[in-house]
């Protein structure tokens, strides 16, 4: 079962990445879904990153270079850099096109809980029973039976246009959440959405 889910998420990646084979809009919504499933992001994700890995192959702007990073920041590390988040759309512009990725694209799979300290929890979407949010506590996460409470500043306010933590949550659009470090609190001065602790 592993093969087999290895080889449809190496055939729909190399697909959308390199365009090696037509295949109708069904079969690529299809393999996009079932690439989504390796947990590695959306389609048109991968595909930016992939694009600029072979235009920069083992130089500095090469996201997932292991001649520049090393081999495990090449291989996992790499999909958890926050500078990586959101990717230059404009170098998919081919795949763009495709209404049903970008709809892929838009929600997220996984929503990642960040420790200032290094500590990483993926929790899958599907998996998010209820969240609720009160000015008083924060942001409450419930999975199953477990509670994961997130305590901070301005949880509810624009972080930006248009966009509040906890309707991203909500709505799967948000991928991730780490908490603040002081330096990084310090800088925002009161301003802005803060995650001042990640209960779990």
């Amino acid at each position: 079962m592993i093969a087999v889910h290895l080889a449809l998420f190496a055939i729909s990646f190399i697909d959308f990445t390199h365009r090696s084979f037509k295949t109708s809009r069904p079969v690529q919504f299809a393999l996009a879904v079932v690439g989504c499933t390796a947990l590695q992001k959306s389609p048109l994700w991968w595909a930016v990153h992939h694009r600029l890995h072979h235009r920069h192959s083992d130089a500095a702007s090469d996201p997932h270079s292991p001649v520049v990073n090393g081999f495990p920041y090449s291989h996992m590390g790499w999909l958890f850099v926050n500078d990586l988040m959101f990717p230059d759309m404009s170098l998919v512009k081919d795949l763009s096109q495709y209404r049903e990725l970008g709809f892929i694209g838009g929600r997220a799979v996984m929503l990642e809980l960040r420790k200032k300290y290094g500590n990483i929890l993926a929790i899958g979407s599907a998996w998010l029973d209820k969240a609720e949010f009160d000015p008083a506590v924060g942001v409450a996460l419930h999975v199953g039976a477990q509670t994961f409470t997130l305590p901070g500043r301005n949880l509810n306010a624009e972080a930006r246009p248009n966009v509040r933590l906890f309707q991203g949550i909500a709505r799967h659009r948000v991928t991730w959440i780490h908490e603040v470090d002081e330096p990084a609190a310090m800088k925002t001065q009161g301003q802005g959405t803060l995650v001042e602790e990640i209960e779990w």
